[in-house]
């Protein structure tokens, strides 16, 4: 689907991936990796927390440091990638990662 996607757009439209939970598909999703790997097929990958842990592994990237992982994932994808999680987010496209933090509001009253 994404190859077709691609050839449709061509390369001056930017593509977006958002996997959602692929626990219960890994080969597949592992399938889909090696295939953006190789074709460029998609341009941003968005993903939680445990979904970039078990992108990083299907990867063999290890580490537990989430910016790290960011621009590990990036750099092996050629891609930018965005990891949000409760606490907040990172962005890297290979080099640079960028980390925001989450303002937490209180309701008084």
């Amino acid at each position: 689907m994404l190859i077709a996607l691609r050839k449709r757009l061509g390369r001056r439209h930017q593509i977006f991936l958002d996997p959602a939970d692929m626990r219960e598909r890994l080969e597949a999703y592992g399938e889909l990796l090696r295939m953006m790997r190789e074709r460029n097929l998609v341009n941003w990958l968005s993903l939680n927390e445990a979904e970039a842990r078990a992108t990083g592994s299907l990867l063999g990237i290890r580490g537990r440091d989430l910016g790290d992982l960011s621009r590990r994932i990036a750099r092996t994808l050629s891609l930018r990638v965005d990891i949000h999680t409760k606490d907040g987010s990172y962005t890297s496209t290979g080099s640079e990662v960028v980390r925001c933090r989450i303002g937490w509001v209180t309701r008084r009253g």
